[in-house]
């Protein structure tokens, strides 16, 4: 997550910790690489570009909105796919930055610090225990499995 980002969020919540840990680049690189393997892609991935077009490409379902992704849009999302609040999320930043790991339920709480559609394109949610991937864009557009 970027370091601005916890600062606007220790700024207005100075006495609330925001729960979450960030894997090292070793932990991350598993990672992606087994959620690479999960979603079937064949292919190499070496760029974060690279990561998000083949990914875009793999996920089939879409889900179309308007103006953002707002907390209660991406909880009716959750909530639709069955995904409980003491579930693990990990957030995708990009090929190289390390992946968070939240819970769904302080995802949730806190989504306004953590995606910022003036300055965020693109992230992915994994949540390999239930088998769940999304692919959110800042251009009104969110692919899923």
């Amino acid at each position: 997550m970027d370091s601005y980002k916890l600062d606007i969020f220790r700024d207005e919540n100075p006495s609330k910790a925001l729960e979450f840990l960030t894997f090292n680049a070793f932990d991350s690189k598993w990672l992606l690489d087994k959620f690479l393997v999960d979603i079937g892609c064949l292919s190499i991935v070496e760029s974060t570009q690279n990561l998000f077009t083949v990914v875009e490409g793999l996920l089939q379902k879409e889900i179309l909105y308007k103006d953002c992704i707002s907390k209660t849009f991406l909880k009716s999302i959750f909530d639709s796919k069955g995904i409980k609040e003491d579930s693990i999320v990990f957030i995708i930043w990009d090929y190289n930055t390390g992946i968070d790991i939240f819970k769904t339920s302080t995802l949730l709480e806190n989504w306004d610090y953590i995606w910022y559609d003036t300055s965020d394109e693109a992230i992915i949610l994994y949540l390999p225990s239930l088998k769940n991937v999304f692919l959110l864009s800042d251009h009104g557009l969110i692919k899923s499995l």
